[in-house]
């Protein structure tokens, strides 16, 4: 099976080169944006995408507007949204525009790859 293929949208240069690095070394591919507008050039451009690593505070479009505009016409690549806001509503709004999982920064790079090989190993037990 081939390595699962992950967006990930991240605009703080040192998270993005930690977070992709330990992504690569976890065997996954990774193509990498640095802000909204470029994110939506990568996914249609780079997709299909198993999982879209996606954080909300960026320059232009944020990461809710992302969310959004991906689920329009794709209701299945899994989309974990990150940030720094924490707030109840927040939460919900990020789900209710499409996310499947939210996490708040900072967060443990441990953690975020335990939840990538959960929804990759999602992914392989609906293929197969």
């Amino acid at each position: 099976m081939p390595p699962k293929h992950i967006l990930l949208v991240e605009d703080e240069p040192h998270l993005a080169f930690n977070m992709e690095l330990n992504l690569r070394e976890e065997g996954y591919e990774v193509s990498l944006a640095v802000n909204g507008d470029e994110a939506l050039q990568v996914y249609a451009e780079k997709g299909p995408f198993s999982l879209i690593i996606l954080d909300v505070m960026m320059p232009g479009k944020n990461g809710l507007e992302v969310a959004q505009e991906i689920r329009l016409h794709d209701k299945t690549t899994g989309i974990l949204m990150l940030t720094a806001r924490a707030s109840e509503s927040d939460i919900i709004l990020g789900l209710e525009l499409g996310a499947d999982d939210y996490m708040t920064k900072p967060f443990s790079l441990q953690e975020l790859l335990l939840r990538v090989r959960k929804f990759c190993a999602a992914i392989e037990k609906d293929e197969g």
